[in-house]
């Protein structure tokens, strides 16, 4: 295939998706993404705030009986103070286990993989890239996006990713590709189209920041109107990961 990316040729792609794909695709690119290691942490946070409130049911319950011991607390009170402590004790376990269940679904791509069943995503797939955009064709769905809807290529290891800032990404299976320098090839052309509709990644930050006052992540220096996805202070690269509410921006399409 030609190595210049302005010449690189978009074409047809046509897959049978099965669930040996999906695992493949949650393993080299869902796995390892940063929102769903951003999802993960979110569940571990809530299991540790489920379990220090279990502890403190329980040592509320012992407070109590000591406090009764003591006479502190009348023991017509005691009933329903131990009661309310052990019911709230054993609904936080009982969430807690819920919690830990759904956890090593979600961390093993179980649940995720039900989740793309339900929606269709097994069967035939057929993705048009186009110098105006993207068509995804899929048991359910039939859709369109015009190239303002992604913000970056890039070659993992199993699959071709076509990335949103937003919404639907496309993942292309490395076989579908005549060679590696095809892939390759490919995500140069598609990197290329994105930096002439002006909707890289880059792109979206230096618009976003351009009315919204924002400290750099490293030296706080305030990033409101810079011109570049770089802080201008101490240098630092700028990207979805520091910088999260472009992500958000929406780009207007170009002809």
């Amino acid at each position: 295939m030609p190595s210049d990316a302005a010449e690189m040729p978009f074409a047809e792609f046509s897959l049978e998706v099965t669930e040996d794909h999906l695992r493949r695709f949650y393993a080299s690119a869902v796995a390892n993404s940063d929102e769903w290691k951003l999802a993960l942490d979110r569940f571990r946070q809530k299991i540790r705030l489920n379990t220090w409130a279990v502890v403190i049911f329980i040592v509320a319950f012992f407070t109590v009986l000591v406090l009764v011991v003591m006479g502190v607390v009348a023991e017509r009170f005691a009933p329903l103070l131990l009661l309310g402590a052990i019911v709230s004790a054993g609904t936080s376990a009982l969430h807690g286990q819920q919690l830990r269940t759904q956890f090593k679904a979600v961390q093993s791509g179980d649940l995720w993989l039900k989740q793309s069943v339900e929606s269709g995503a097994v069967g035939p797939w057929k993705i048009d890239f186009s110098d105006s955009g993207v068509r995804s064709r899929m048991r359910n769905t039939d859709a369109t996006y015009g190239w303002e809807h992604f913000s970056a290529a890039e070659l993992v290891p199993s699959h071709v990713a076509v990335l949103a800032s937003q919404g639907v990404s496309m993942y292309i299976p490395i076989e579908l590709f005549t060679s590696d320098e095809a892939a390759r090839g490919f995500v140069r052309r598609v990197q290329s189209i994105l930096e002439s509709h002006a909707c890289t990644a880059a792109h979206r930050i230096v618009a976003y920041l351009r009315d919204q006052s924002t400290p750099c992540p490293k030296c706080r220096y305030d990033l409101k109107g810079v011109q570049h996805a770089t802080c201008p202070e101490c240098g630092l690269a700028l990207s979805f990961e520091n910088v999260p509410g472009a992500r958000g921006v929406v780009m207007p399409p170009r002809n």
